[in-house]
């Protein structure tokens, strides 16, 4: 997946080849690293949500940050199935996920022939 961030006029763009991606500031304190460091906004909590892979769904969650996380100008406040649509705001960066792996496929059945009798 790939993570583009925008924050006060700059932008980034990170390519990510794993299934989990921590977001939040990463240069204070103990416990894991975020992946997305966001220590250049002060409002952004040190573990502030997660972007992960379940078979073929993307999932958003907020890590009970203190200011929460806006998914389409809504708080989120559930687990959130993520699509490349969805415009995310993490204190005041906002996110944009690309190159969501997709492999549903449908399965088209023939259609069923009718006798007319029966109809």
């Amino acid at each position: 997946m790939t993570i583009t961030w925008e924050y006060q006029g700059n932008t980034e763009t990170v390519e990510f080849h794993k299934e989990d991606v921590l977001i939040g500031r990463g240069s204070e304190g103990d416990g894991p690293k975020p992946d997305l460091c966001l220590d250049f906004d002060p409002k952004a909590s040190r573990r502030h949500a997660r972007i992960w892979q379940e078979d073929d769904d993307y999932w958003l969650e907020d890590l009970d940050s203190r200011r929460g996380t806006l998914v389409n100008g809504h708080k989120l406040a559930t687990i959130w199935g993520l699509t490349e649509k969805d415009v995310i705001v993490i204190g005041e960066t906002t996110i944009r996920v690309s190159g969501l792996r997709v492999f549903k496929t449908m399965v088209l059945r023939p259609p069923t022939s009718q006798d007319p009798d029966e109809a």
